[in-house]
């Protein structure tokens, strides 16, 4: 990735006294919602890696066409276990998952802490929800959103450390899709007490080359990235880019073994949010399609003849050993695909009634030859076991 240089113009600047391992230095928030039996339910909360939050549940659901009805609890222990997605609840019991991260058992109650950023999902201990009916409700205590930044123009955002031995530690800055980011540094960080310690473009040793994890810069050099991306921007004292996901900002040293490390860095990040776009012209839905699904029926229609353009966002993940990938896919696998000439878990559509997909990944359009419901899929032949979902924005013009 190419490192680019964005002006550094100051309109709002927000100081974090100290902010280090996560903690509940924000306000907690309380935020109380529906999670439907029927599919996941992606809530609006946005959670950091570390965030302790705690959840409790009342109320009952219907699991299934003849099983009958729960609590958030489930069933009893040992009962209808072959439809559970994990064996670490009971069958019909409220789990949630934070982003990408692993599902986490909730039940009527549970104090928990995020493994991964993002947002809070809620599902059923159930791999076949499309039968399930009714809610649960749901109460949140949460910490504060992250890092405020202005919906548009210039801000500027100092974190006070950035620490050595963070192998991929993430900052409370949350970046979105297409904002400019610039990150200036300063201070010095130590590198494991035989190395010693540089400033944030790293240090000239060669017995400690043989550590970098990038090959090409100096030891200890400062790297960037947005959580969820496929890569490092190693930016030292002064560098930016352009963000191609959404996501909180992460941070590390050039340094392949940073756990004897030491010190940190006081880091400015400014970041150049363009104007909000103006709405396009024709009709604008969106979704949320999940991964465990062989034809997930949205209630998106359209007619013959209209011009349908999809974006879709996020990551989902392809079973419980495949990995995750974005709505474009991965390499290999192929033997699972539905679409054998499109990468393995790939966002697929059709229009209930036609006779084939339409493989439309991160950005996709087609003229649509019938009228009817929008269907959507990973591709993947055996979907029972995926988890996750991807946030879809479906256009439609005549």
């Amino acid at each position: 990735m190419g490192l680019r240089r964005t002006a550094v113009l100051v309109s709002l600047v927000f100081a974090l006294a100290a902010w280090g391992a996560p903690a509940r230095s924000q306000a907690e928030q309380t935020t109380t919602l529906k999670a439907f039996g029927g599919s996941e339910t992606e809530t609006k909360i946005q959670l950091r890696k570390g965030d302790r939050f705690e959840v409790k549940a009342s109320g009952s659901w219907k699991i299934g066409g003849w099983i009958g009805s729960c609590g958030p609890d489930g069933f009893a222990a040992g009962e209808h276990t072959s439809y559970n997605i994990t064996r670490d609840a009971n069958h019909g019991a409220l789990l949630c998952r934070v982003g990408s991260g692993d599902l986490q058992r909730v039940g009527s109650f549970a104090v928990l802490t995020a493994d991964a950023s993002g947002r809070l999902v809620f599902s059923p201990n159930d791999k076949e929800q499309g039968n399930n009916s009714g809610s649960l409700i749901v109460t949140v205590i949460h910490p504060g959103s992250s890092v405020p930044v202005a919906t548009s123009g210039p801000s500027v955002v100092i974190v006070k450390r950035f620490e050595a031995n963070g192998e991929g530690g993430t900052s409370p800055v949350k970046i979105e899709t297409g904002d400019k980011v610039d990150v200036s540094a300063t201070g010095r960080w130590t590198m494991g007490a035989a190395i010693g310690s540089c400033d944030p473009d790293g240090m000239d040793n060669a017995f400690a080359q043989a550590y970098n994890c990038f090959t090409d810069h100096l030891h200890g050099k400062l790297a960037v990235k947005i959580e969820g991306d496929d890569g490092w921007y190693v930016v030292g004292s002064s560098g930016g880019f352009t963000a191609e996901k959404s996501g909180y900002l992460m941070y590390k040293p050039n340094d392949t073994e940073p756990a004897n490390n030491s010190g940190a860095l006081n880091v400015k990040v400014t970041i150049t949010r363009g104007e909000p776009s103006e709405k396009p012209s024709g009709d604008i839905r969106t979704a949320s399609v999940p991964a465990a699904t062989s034809g997930w029926r949205s209630d998106i229609t359209v007619r013959r003849g209209q011009l349908v353009r999809i974006k879709a966002a996020g990551t989902w993940k392809m079973g419980d050993w495949i990995g995750s990938c974005d709505p474009d896919g991965m390499s290999g696998h192929t033997s699972y695909n539905v679409l054998p000439n499109r990468k393995h878990g790939s966002l697929l559509v059709m229009i209930e009634g036609d006779d084939g997909w339409y493989a439309v990944g991160k950005k996709g359009e087609f003229r649509a030859e019938v009228s009817g419901r929008l269907i959507f899929r990973p591709n993947d032949l055996e979907p029972n076991s995926n988890a996750g979902s991807l946030n879809v924005t479906v256009e439609v013009e005549d």
